[in-house]
């Protein structure tokens, strides 16, 4: 399944007249750029879908007071929606939303439809939100597993990767792992059989090796302190062999011994798209990234485009990406870029411009990238 539509009514600078949307936005599979000058709403279209959709790192999401269009005079709208459709589901993906669906026949098969209707209002001065399917007015409200499978995998602009691959409590390293499918098993994966080992090793060491000094010393204190009716039998071990803890404690480094932040915001790129690649539970597939160029060499910017449009190009999996890059905007395909100008998203695929298909060989041409970046900047 992927994102298929957006539209955007009073969220932002996005104000809606006459019951038309402030903006309405057409994705596709695979890749999806979204370029244009700051503050031409390319974060709002991010913070939207994140404010539908959740993201998988459970980030704390909610509206703030100036999400809600406000006009010239500061006069502010007290209610603002955001409407998201979701479509190409396969069986696999469908099964897990059948309630919530919209069924629709297209020659011998089904077509199905997810249509998401988020709604934020205010009372006195506090902000309420809720999320309904099927229907803007009296649509059922989401919860449980499906709500769950919705949810997107976000990257911020400003990435602090050496953080987010560090080991500790909940870390994002160790929230993607319990994510793939090779962690199903909680109670009888090998890892926790690993460790099992590694504490008897530890044990051994302590008693029968040249630890057993430092725990017979620990001992022979703790027999003085205890009372008659205590043991005084303590051990040295591992703190906890459950799947999570252990997976806590890994932490995904770079080989470099000082890894620049390049390097760094590729490898946490890399275990991001991990997800995208291995998820059997038929959830979303979604990659959300801002400023893709953040903290990369312009060489490693070009390979890492080149992969995603290659890697995720009819792959059921959909990344979309903000960026100022005009090197990034000048190696993307055409087809996949989402020009903002003005408070408008225009889709640049094929049939949706007045370009012909000789215009867009022309365009995506190597020798052609700087005359195309001059054509979007006077689009």
């Amino acid at each position: 399944m992927i994102v298929s539509q957006l539209q955007i009514y009073n969220f932002r600078r996005f104000r809606s007249m006459d019951g038309m949307p402030g903006l309405s936005i057409t994705f596709h599979e695979g890749l999806n750029a979204l370029i244009g000058e700051n503050d031409s709403g390319k974060t709002a279209i991010i913070d939207a879908l994140k404010l539908v959709l959740l993201t998988q790192s459970n980030e704390y999401i909610r509206p703030a007071e100036d999400d809600f269009y406000t006009d010239e005079t500061g006069n502010s709208v007290t209610e603002f929606r955001i409407d998201c459709v979701l479509e190409k589901f396969t069986d696999n993906e469908a099964k897990n939303f059948i309630e919530y669906l919209t069924f629709t026949k297209e020659n011998d098969s089904l077509k199905y439809t997810l249509k998401l209707y988020f709604r934020a209002w205010r009372e006195n001065h506090r902000i309420f939100t809720e999320l309904r399917i099927g229907q803007k007015d009296d649509g059922i409200i989401m919860e449980g597993k499906a709500r769950e499978l919705l949810k997107a995998v976000y990257l911020k602009p400003l990435r602090d990767a050496e953080r987010e691959m560090s080991s500790g409590r909940n870390s994002r390293i160790s929230q993607i792992l319990m994510s793939h499918r090779v962690f199903n098993d909680r109670d009888g994966h090998r890892l926790k059989e690993i460790l099992s080992n590694a504490n008897r090793d530890i044990e051994k060491y302590f008693v029968e090796e040249d630890g057993k000094v430092i725990l017979q010393t620990i001992r022979d204190t703790l027999s003085v302190l205890n009372s008659q009716d205590m043991s005084d039998e303590a051990k040295l071990e591992t703190s906890d062999i459950q799947l999570k803890a252990i997976l806590e404690s890994l932490s995904l480094s770079a080989p470099e011994i000082h890894p620049g932040l390049g390097e760094l915001n590729l490898l946490f790129i890399a275990a991001e798209l991990l997800l995208l690649k291995h998820d059997e539970t038929g959830g979303l597939k979604l990659a959300l990234i801002e400023e893709l160029e953040a903290h990369l060499h312009p060489q490693a910017q070009l390979r890492l485009i080149d992969y995603l449009q290659n890697e995720y190009n009819k792959s059921g999996a959909q990344i979309i990406i903000s960026t100022h890059s005009t090197i990034l905007a000048s190696k993307i395909n055409l087809k996949n870029l989402i020009l903002m100008k003005q408070g408008r998203g225009y889709d640049l695929t094929y049939g949706e411009t007045g370009l012909e298909k000789g215009d867009y060989l022309f365009y995506n041409d190597f020798w052609m990238r700087q005359n195309r970046i001059c054509f979007l900047q006077k689009v």
